[in-house]
């Protein structure tokens, strides 16, 4: 009976509910104003947003390398022990986005180094190791000065895993990293490098048409088992959203 309903609904709900669902995915994070994570009233009250065809977004100018503000990451929608990181750098190069827990352990991840020339995963902390630089991956011009590119970062504390993906072309995963330690990411800030340049990144993003990347990444395929949960516990709880874009399922 489950299999049968399942078959019934799942295009009804996939296509006329997920979306809906799916338009806040990405705008999650919170300007962060505490202990660890200082701003200034100018950042609180500078919030500016850039529309594109299928997201808006808020939108920062990065010069220099300087990472400030920063933001709180909620834990992923179906695990407290994941995150998942949209946004879109547009520049010469040196887009940097920086991930740390609350003792500033944690990751940088630089898009177009060296002249935009790589893709980087480095440790903000030093390991027993010594060295910072853990995955490097030649992406000769990844980012562009004429277009916005759009990336997403994603990390599992239980794997110790980070993964940077390319959105443009189907989720290309650029690098990954595996670690000792696992870290309780729950911050994220953007910088540039040039003191002399600009770099803009836009984050925050709601999807606001079907063909949004934000949309078609997140949406994963859902099978009769877990369909079955989402329709008996959307009436129990109303976490249909968790069933509906649970990822890796």
């Amino acid at each position: 009976m489950c299999a049968l309903v399942s078959r019934i609904l799942l295009s009804v709900i996939v296509i006329d509910a997920a979306f809906a669902i799916s338009t806040d995915l990405g705008h999650a994070f919170t300007l962060e104003c505490d202990d660890f994570c200082s701003c200034t009233p100018m950042e609180v009250e500078s919030q500016a947003f850039i529309h594109f065809p299928d997201e808006t977004c808020e939108v920062q100018n990065l010069t220099g390398y300087e990472y400030r503000p920063c933001y709180k990451i909620p834990p992923h929608f179906d695990s407290d022990n994941k995150i998942k990181v949209f946004f879109k750098f547009q520049g010469d190069s040196d887009g940097h986005v920086r991930l740390e827990d609350k003792i500033g352990q944690g990751y940088e991840v630089v898009f177009g180094s060296w002249n935009n020339v790589n893709t980087e995963i480095r440790t903000i902390h030093k390991d027993k190791s010594g060295e910072d630089l853990k995955a490097l991956h030649q992406t000769v011009g990844i980012l562009s000065p004429e277009e916005f590119r759009s990336f997403s970062i994603e990390y599992d504390k239980n794997e110790k895993k980070l993964e940077v993906i390319e959105l443009e072309t189907r989720q290309k995963k650029l690098l990954s990293w595996v670690d000792g330690t696992s870290f309780d990411l729950r911050y994220v800030s953007f910088s540039g490098f040039h003191s002399d340049k600009i770099v803009q990144v836009a984050f925050n993003c709601t999807a606001t048409h079907k063909s949004s990347i934000m949309y078609l990444t997140s949406l994963a395929l859902v099978t009769v088992q877990n369909m079955c949960f989402c329709m008996r516990d959307q009436f129990t709880d109303l976490r249909l959203y968790r069933c509906m874009f649970m990822e890796g399922v």
